[in-house]
């Protein structure tokens, strides 16, 4: 599963549908500016740093979930041009199928390894869907702000001259 996909509650349906025996989550997670009330902060490193566990533990699988690491400067969104200097959280993490940690990287780039036991709780259990919001427990303002920078996203990636370029010349290669 990739990144924000793993706060949408149809991405749990259909891995709850399907049945993994594992399930490799990839983010791109980075922490809040510090412009950002500090308990939001935290919040959101606390939902980061526990999802593995919420998984593994809902699903009945392990986990290995693993972040970008490093720092970058990014635009703000319908900001006009303000950036802010953020960094990834730089944390990977292996958990059972009970949501015990197994092994971590934390802080730095790395290489997390550990063998899991890959036998699933059992083709007959059913699986609970989650309703609601799954993952994110966020206001209706936080939804919809985050609703509409992600519309001018896909505006602004449909719209990108430099990666239609890009993308033509590696069909071009291909």
């Amino acid at each position: 599963m990739i990144c924000f996909d793993a706060c949408r509650t149809y991405s749990v349906r259909c891995l709850a549908k399907n049945r993994p025996n594992i399930l490799l989550n990839i983010y791109s997670c980075i922490t809040m500016p510090e412009f950002t009330a500090r308990k939001y902060r935290q919040n959101w490193l606390d939902i980061y740093r526990l999802a593995p566990q919420k998984f593994a533990r809902h699903l009945n699988v392990p986990v290995v979930a693993c972040n970008k690491t490093g720092d970058f400067l990014s635009p703000l969104p319908m900001s006009l041009g303000i950036t802010y200097r953020a960094r990834f959280i730089d944390r990977t993490s292996i958990v059972d199928r009970s949501g015990a940690l197994l092994s971590e990287i934390d802080g730095e780039p790395g290489i997390a390894l550990v063998e899991v036991e890959m036998e699933t709780g059992g083709e007959s259990d059913e699986i609970e869907s989650p309703s609601g919001r799954w993952f994110l427990p966020v206001s209706h303002l936080t939804r919809l702000s985050s609703a509409i920078i992600q519309k001018i996203g896909l505006i602004r990636y449909a719209a990108s001259r430099k990666r239609r370029k890009a993308a033509a010349e590696a069909f071009v290669r291909d």
